[in-house]
């Protein structure tokens, strides 16, 4: 008798266990962040969080933010059990852009139903698709240069497969000019037997409300406002290089054929590049200091103001001098202070250390070399390989 009691209780349990997990619900939003959404993406994402969120949040166990442009993927998929959920799930949105120059809807379908399909079969699954409709797929999707009547009918086969699960879809389109896109949207939304929901707002500051009709786009000002933010920075940057070419004499742009390496204006031209590491400690701090030394030509070494200019220690401007003696280059020192125990003049000074101690005690070594483009680099090792 105790058995058969005992074996009762274990029956009810793993069957409230089984009911329990049967009530998990899934909340899946997949939104289209092509850069055909730009003027109503704002509100779209007011939406997301003052409403969608609000409604559905607390009543669902799981959360999945699914984006797609010219390929889908997982924004973030929680467990909804605190409010540190709900703040994820936000900063998770709040990181959505529409910069995706694409958008390949049948790709999104079929991951939506490959997606949802691998969560667990017993939960509750509630789905909102916010896009404008447009499919316009990028050139390496298997569903490129596929006509109308090709793409409706692989889109309908997933949103088939979708209808026989029951899952709950919400379509919400937002405005957008299909143009020569394809729009699959309505197909769409009758294969899954759901209607669309137009995407409106009751006026220019509310959130977005899914039953009154939508009104014309009345957020166009916003591209302008971008652009014009656009050329204002330009503007200024303009005048910042001629006000830093005002105070300087020439102005410092980056070397093409070196990325993150700074070489004046008015070396550019010259033959004899030098390049000087300046090392603190043995590290090595900066090695900007690209500048050309043309035969005959004194430039100078030091701190701030000079031409091969040092930062990592206080020290005076033009402390020393580099010549180019015919392709032999010496380095000449001006104040001795800074250079104990060095021969001077040094001649044959590339590739070799020269220390320098500031009047603080503060030493760091220099040492000048040829300047090598990385580009040279790689055809040195190119003619190397093929020689051998």
């Amino acid at each position: 008798m105790k058995v058969i009691a005992f074996s009762a209780v274990l029956f009810l349990s793993l069957l409230s266990a089984v009911n329990v997990a049967a009530d998990d619900s899934e909340l899946l939003v997949m939104v289209d962040t092509s850069e055909s959404m730009f003027l109503f993406f704002d509100d779209l994402v007011d939406y997301l969080i003052k409403d969608l969120l609000k409604d559905n949040f607390q009543d669902a166990d799981y959360f999945h933010l699914l984006s797609f442009a010219d390929e889908p993927q997982v924004e973030i998929a929680i467990v909804i059990d605190d409010d540190n959920s709900l703040r994820r799930a936000i900063a998770a949105i709040l990181l959505l852009h529409p910069l995706g120059r694409y958008t390949d809807l049948i790709r999104a379908v079929q991951f939506l139903y490959d997606y949802t399909s691998s969560l667990p079969e017993d939960s509750t699954k509630s789905i909102f698709l916010l896009t404008d409709g447009i499919h316009d797929p990028p050139p390496e999707s298997p569903f490129y240069n596929w006509d109308q009547k090709r793409s409706l009918s692989e889109i309908l086969k997933n949103a088939t497969e979708i209808k026989k699960q029951g899952w709950s879809v919400h379509i919400i389109h937002l405005p957008g000019d299909v143009g020569d896109a394809v729009d699959l949207l309505p197909d769409l939304a009758a294969a899954l037997e759901t209607p669309i929901i137009p995407f409106t707002r009751e006026d220019q500051q509310s959130s977005p409300s899914l039953s009154e009709p939508a009104p014309e786009p009345v957020l166009r000002y916003r591209f302008i406002i971008y652009i014009l933010y656009t050329l204002l920075a330009l503007l200024l940057a303009y005048f910042l290089i001629r006000f830093i070419k005002f105070l300087t004499g020439n102005i410092r742009i980056p070397a093409l054929f070196a990325p993150g390496l700074y070489i004046s204006e008015s070396y550019i031209k010259g033959s004899d590049l030098l390049i000087m590491h300046v090392y603190y400690h043995e590290w090595l701090m900066h090695k900007h200091s690209i500048k050309s030394v043309e035969p005959g030509v004194f430039r100078s070494v030091g701190g701030r103001g000079s031409v091969f200019s040092i930062q990592v220690i206080t020290l005076p401007r033009n402390i020393a001098l580099i010549h180019n003696d015919g392709g032999r280059f010496v380095f000449q020192v001006k104040k001795e202070e800074y250079f104990p125990g060095l021969v001077d003049p040094l001649a044959d000074c590339l590739n070799r250390r020269i220390e320098v101690v500031c009047k603080k005690g503060q030493k760091i070594v220099m040492i000048f070399e040829r300047y090598v483009s990385p580009l040279e680099e790689i055809n040195n090792i190119m003619r190397s390989i093929r020689s051998s």
